[in-house]
Order: C-alpha cells, then structure tokens, then sequence
C-alpha cells in the first residue's frame, strides 16, 4: 500500500477507472469495496487541497468509464456534432467528479489520520452524503451508486431494510473493516474486527433468502411489446401510420394478455390527435378481455392553442383513460435546467431539445387489469425513493423506456 500511495495520481486514477468494472455487465463486485480502500489510503494524511485533486482524478476516471455513453446518446441519437457532444460529455463527466473531489476535502479536512472509526463509519457516511448529493443537484444523477455495485452479491439482501444507499455505506464500511482487519495487531484485535465483517455479511446474506413480497390474487399474464424503429426515424411524421400499424399488428397477436403494455411514446402524435384511433383500439381490447398501457405526448388542452403550450411525457391506460405523467424529467434532453441562461447558448449550438413538462409527484397507482400499478417512465427508474413512493399502495411497479 505504500508503494501505492507513493504515486497518489496514479493510484486515484486507476482506482476511479477500475471501480465502474464492479457494475453490470462486468459485475467484479470486490472492486466496490476495494478501490474505496485506495481513496481512504490516499487522503488519511493528505492536506485537504491534495485530497480534493486526488478525488477529482477519481471521479474523472471513474465517470469517465462509467457514463461514457451519454456521448452515444448524443452524438448518435440527439445528432450532435462531433466535437459538440465531446465537448458536453466532457463537461458533465469533468462536472460529476467534483463530488468526490468534495469527499476528498471535507474528508482531509475533517476527518484526518488513520483512526479505525474513520475508516468504519465517517468515511462511508460521507461517501453516501455526496452520492446523495449527487443525486440532487441539478434534478440528480444518480449513475454509478456504489450499492447497484452488489446486486450479485450478499449485500443485496440489505436492499428490503436500507435501500442502495445503505448498501452503499456498507460495501464502503467493508472496505474499511479490510483495511483495519489488516493493520490490527494481535489474534484478539484482529477477532474483534472479524465479528463485525462476518455479522454485516452474514446478514445480509441471510436477509436476502427472505421472500419480502406475495402474491396478490391469481398469476397476470402480460406482454410487453416494442417496435424496433430507429431513433432517427421514429418521431418523423410519415413513419407515424406505419408505426401504429406495426403496433396494432402485435397487440392483436398478443389479446390474450390480461394486460398490453406499450413502451415510452409508442406513439409519436399528441393524445388528443389520436382519440379516434384509441376509441376503436378499446374496444377491441375489452372484446379480449385485455387492458392497454401505452405511452405517448399530452398537451395540456388549456394551452394548446396559447404561445407557451405544456405537454407531458405520459402514459395512457386504457379502457378508462386514466393518465401518469413523467415528473422527473432528463435534464437538457426533456427539459432545459436555468432556462433564462442557457437558452441562448442551446439556440447558438442548435441542439435538439424537448420541452415537456414535469408531472406532479405522488399520482398514485393507476388502476389496470384488476390490479394498482405504480408507474414510472424511463429516468424515473434511477431514483429509487421515488419508486418506492409507490408502496403500498400498488400491487406492480412498471416501467416503461424508449
């Protein structure tokens, strides 16, 4: 390890690389207990400067490799150009790193030296404040949380009572059980370190054979149904006929579904130019005994023919016409953050950009197929308190994506 902190650029950037491999598709989850291990190392007697310059090479590396493909999602699908979408990915990945840059000062600067109840619990309470932090700021991005890091490993059982981030404090109070197991002196001490590490383990592997939910009524049969139209063409106005055909075409091979699920904007034309369409579809759905969940636009009928129009992300169900609207939005792809600023800089760039607006929180479930389903919409998916915001009054959670 000193060799290690000998070269603390090095050993930040490696650590920052190497974490996003303790994640899906890869799934090395030791390494999210482990390159935590190297920022505690690095910033135990590091001045609070140094700290935060070793924790932004962290972030760098990290978001670096880990969210790379927001520069896909716009050069590919918004159509930027080259250097633009590099220019905005490097933004946000340069503006990411800052959290743990922050974790390294406050960490230098507050919690100095090697102490064991540093590495146990102030270190980890700090790494989740800034992930919190980080999933707040600007909306939240909450890519790369340390505890999805676990998924495959017993710390998932911790998921039902503490949610990611407590699994977050936990994969990082393991490192720090390691790293003090590992510098402990003497049988005796080396034991009173073990207990806590097998006890967390242990644990959560035993709550993790806990069947933490039951059945409501008989088994649902549902299908899910996607379209494989390209994103370049999909919201083109002469692909519309042929896409709701093609849509129509697998619903109907599919009537024997309790309840039909349609993917996010399935259709690309506003709900109210598409009653008509939908009238017909209902009824042949309640002909099959089937219930509809299909996503497309909705403008508010009270200003659709003003000069500042609202319109939702939405999702239909159907027989019933009972509406969820998206409320946690993307920023600067479904709405524009600090409008009054940017707003020139987007319209100089000519970046493509939606404008919806957000839905209210807490909708409730929205009654389908005899059961309550709580909803959420693409995004929506990564904040796990909203999710959960659902229960308990919903008997399913749906998320519906693009």
């Amino acid at each position: 390890m000193s060799k290690l902190t000998s070269y603390p650029k090095v050993a930040a950037l490696l650590a920052g690389a190497l974490l996003p491999l303790a994640f899906a598709p890869m799934g090395l989850f030791p390494l999210g207990f482990l390159t935590p291990m190297v920022l505690h190392l690095l910033w135990e007697d590091a001045s609070p400067r140094r700290a935060f310059r070793d924790g932004y090479l962290f972030g760098l590396a990290c978001f670096g490799v880990g969210v790379s493909w927001i520069f896909i999602s716009i050069h590919d699908m918004g159509h930027l150009t080259l250097w633009l979408a590099g220019f905005i990915t490097t933004l946000f990945i340069a503006s990411l790193a800052l959290f743990p840059a922050l974790q390294g000062y406050l960490t230098a600067r507050f919690f100095p030296g090697n102490s064991s109840i540093h590495a146990v619990l102030a270190f980890p309470a700090l790494w989740v404040a800034c992930e919190a932090l980080r999933g707040w700021v600007f909306t939240g991005f909450p890519w790369l949380d340390l505890g999805y890091s676990q998924m495959d490993a017993p710390l998932r059982g911790l998921a039902p009572i503490v949610g990611v981030s407590g699994i977050s404090f936990a994969t990082v109070a393991t490192g720090g059980l390691l790293l003090v197991l590992g510098r402990a002196r003497g049988w005796s001490a080396r034991l009173g370190w073990v207990f806590p590490l097998v006890l967390l383990w242990g644990g959560a592997a035993a709550l993790g054979n806990i069947e933490w939910t039951m059945p409501v009524g008989e088994p649902l049969r549902v299908s899910l149904l996607q379209v494989a139209i390209p994103q370049q063409v999909r919201w083109r106005s002469e692909e519309r006929v042929a896409t709701i055909r093609r849509y129509i075409e697998l619903t109907r091979k599919n009537w024997g579904a309790r309840l039909i699920v349609w993917p996010e904007n399935a259709l690309t034309i506003f709900y109210h130019d598409a009653t008509d369409f939908l009238a017909g579809l209902t009824k042949e759905a309640q002909e099959h005994n089937a219930d509809l969940l299909i996503g497309l636009p909705v403008m508010d009928p009270e200003t659709r023919h003003s000069n500042d129009p609202r319109y939702y992300n939405a999702l239909v169900g159907l027989p019933g016409e009972n509406f969820y609207f998206k409320h946690h939005l993307v920023p600067f792809t479904e709405f524009l953050p600090l409008k009054t600023v940017l707003d020139p800089l987007i319209n100089f760039f000519q970046v493509p950009m939606s404008d919806f607006t957000h839905g209210p929180e807490n909708q409730g479930p929205l009654p389908l197929a005899g059961h309550r389903l709580g909803l959420s919409i693409c995004y929506e998916a990564a904040f796990p308190r909203e999710i959960a915001a659902a229960r308990p009054a919903a008997d399913l959670l749906v998320n519906v994506s693009n």
